[in-house]
């Protein structure tokens, strides 16, 4: 099935298919609660409801029942439910995170069509999406994140701020004072995972302003870069993520107003905010 996959974790992959196959809603198109399998030490299986209001809860309550359960899983399954395009054409997926004991862990991607008959069926074999940090040496993560990828989430929105506000060749303080307003009360952000990195970003707003501005980075590169990791990880595939990095732009580009609040977004700031669309949307 996967290279390099033994027939026991083969057979555990089935499973993980099999059972998240099942839980598809092909009428109404919902996305399934997530779920995790796990095979322990002693040859036992369980599954465990992942109960949550949103993707990022469910992937810390995954983490809750493996380190409880730590010394004696073997392998786990951890999947949840979304869409990937690939070669052009997109489809809906399931990701199953494959971690097994003193390997490291893999996203696999099995994706599904519902045929005429209204039937689940998976199109073509898992496919291996990634490497990841596997869940029982959780020390390099942050929540479902490798420690690089989070760090790029977080930069995310300060790397949009910054492309905005200074396409003018200047940022003014009511652009930076909106800013730093989004990132405490987060309020229009809907992306639980863009509000967990703004909150972050939030602790230390001066010192990641500072870097960013003055590192020289790729900031296209960046973006592209954390759009690319958070549609491995959110059930939508990053939409919302990227949707709202867009209307924070929009909201900082106004904030510093025009003439009597006409044009308050210049000619600059919208010919950037429409450039962030291409790159995220």
């Amino acid at each position: 099935m996967i290279e390099g996959i033994n027939e026991r974790t083969e057979a555990f992959v089935v499973d993980c298919v099999n059972h998240g196959l099942g839980l598809v809603d092909e009428q109404n198109g919902e996305a399934f609660t997530p779920f995790l399998k796990i095979k322990t030490v002693s040859g036992g299986d369980a599954t465990h409801v992942l109960m949550a209001s949103d993707i990022q809860e469910a992937f810390d309550s995954a983490d809750q029942v493996i380190g409880e359960k730590k010394k004696d899983v073997h392998l786990y399954g951890l999947i949840w439910d979304g869409y990937v395009t690939m070669d052009d054409e997109k489809t809906d997926c399931l990701f199953i995170e494959l971690g097994e004991l003193e390997e490291e862990a893999s996203i696999l991607i099995q994706r599904y069509v519902v045929d005429e008959e209204n039937k689940v069926k998976a199109k073509g074999e898992p496919l291996l999406g990634k490497k990841t940090t596997n869940r029982l040496d959780a020390d390099e993560r942050v929540g479902p994140f490798l420690r690089k990828e989070w760090d790029k989430l977080v930069g995310a929105p300060i790397v949009t701020f910054l492309m905005v506000a200074a396409a003018d060749g200047s940022i003014d303080e009511k652009e930076k004072s909106e800013f730093v307003k989004i990132m405490i009360d987060r309020e229009g952000v809907e992306s639980q995972a863009l509000k967990a990195a703004l909150g972050a970003a939030a602790e230390n707003i001066d010192a990641l302003m500072n870097h960013y501005s003055s590192s020289g980075l790729n900031f296209v590169e960046h973006l592209s870069e954390a759009r690319s990791i958070i549609s491995q990880y959110a059930q939508d595939g990053g939409v919302q993520f990227c949707k709202d990095l867009c209307q924070i732009a929009e909201r900082v580009a106004a904030s510093s107003g025009g003439f009597l609040g006409l044009r308050s977004i210049g000619k600059e700031e919208r010919n950037v905010i429409s450039f962030l669309e291409e790159i995220l949307l």
